[in-house]
């Protein structure tokens, strides 16, 4: 039977086991909160010794929450009663010096309703809004943890692809609230590839190419340069990470991993801005169907030109 929609409302645990519903929002503003102060920091404390043994018994002892709904008479997936639209992820094993800046990643996502730091401070937990659908989440979970994981740069714990996995609360002063978020809608498996274009991705890309050479030129000593440029303006008209990648390779006679680097970084840096132009800019005459002229200078303000000399001291 499919469960029903219940925005926001899940299942609490205490000692795993079922002692209320609630919901996320105020579960996000405790942890927000010094409700759980004390029991983290005696978790942090004792990690912090050396002491995992008791680290892990602590943990145990907090409060948990189904993050995609409510469960009633077990916590397995033929007792969902509700699908609560929300799916959760959990970057785990990420350095101390990485913290913040995958946190501020996370957070800059339009999808994402809530993140905090976990209860170890060695990852952190996403919640992501999605449709309350309980027959495609594992489909829709695939499909965030991937956008996720292109983000940050780093993988997410595949277990928690479970709908019944509990997530631990935790204690973060900084944790983010977005009641504003977007739902999150994976692209249909027959999709194009493209955003709102209806081109084929080598037609639109050998445009993309000859708009780019407008204004800038692939030459020794700006090859990075301009095919940073070029996969800024293909991200912006949607053509996908995997069309443009590949078309550069073929094309531009810089290394294959210099490419992918440069390509990857576009996309993972610019996420928000994919498609920006996909209905509005006309490679051919840089002309919007509305008949509004943007220049290039427009389409390739937010691009920063850095200096080849740069990339060949990175990593």
């Amino acid at each position: 039977m499919e469960a029903k929609k219940n925005y926001g409302a899940v299942s609490v645990y205490q000692n795993f086991r079922c002692f209320g519903v609630e919901d996320l929002t105020n579960l996000l503003l405790a942890i927000r909160s010094d409700k759980h102060q004390s029991k983290i920091n005696s978790i942090r404390y004792a990690l912090h010794k050396g002491d995992e043994e008791s680290a892990e018994t602590l943990k145990k002892e907090l409060d948990a929450f189904t993050a995609s709904g409510i469960f009633e008479g077990g916590r397995s997936q033929a007792n969902l009663k509700s699908h609560s639209g929300f799916v959760c992820l959990d970057f785990d094993d990420i350095p101390r010096e990485e913290l913040d800046n995958v946190k501020s990643k996370v957070c800059s996502s339009p999808f994402t309703f809530g993140a905090f730091i976990s209860p170890t401070c060695t990852g952190i937990k996403v919640l992501v809004k999605v449709e309350p659908d309980n027959s495609n989440h594992l489909e829709t979970y695939v499909a965030v943890s991937k956008f996720y994981e292109a983000l940050v740069g780093h993988e997410c714990d595949p277990k928690c692809k479970d709908i019944t996995r509990l997530c631990f609360v935790s204690h973060d002063e900084d944790c983010h609230i977005n009641p504003d978020a977007t739902t999150f809608i994976p692209t249909p498996k027959n999709d194009s590839k493209l955003a709102n274009n209806d081109q084929l991705p080598e037609e639109a890309l050998e445009k993309c190419l000859k708009f780019t050479e407008r204004q800038n030129e692939y030459r020794k000593g700006n090859r990075n340069n301009f095919i940073f440029q070029f996969a800024s303006n293909a991200n912006r008209w949607g053509i996908s990470v995997e069309h443009t990648r590949d078309f550069c390779v073929s094309t531009f006679d810089l290394g294959e991993k210099e490419i992918t680097d440069t390509v990857k970084s576009v996309y993972h840096n610019h996420f928000a801005e994919f498609a920006k132009f996909a209905n509005s800019v006309n490679f051919d005459d840089g002309m919007s169907d509305s008949g509004t002229e943007f220049t290039v200078e427009q389409c390739t303000c937010s691009t920063p030109l850095i200096p080849e000399w740069i990339y060949s001291t990175l990593p």
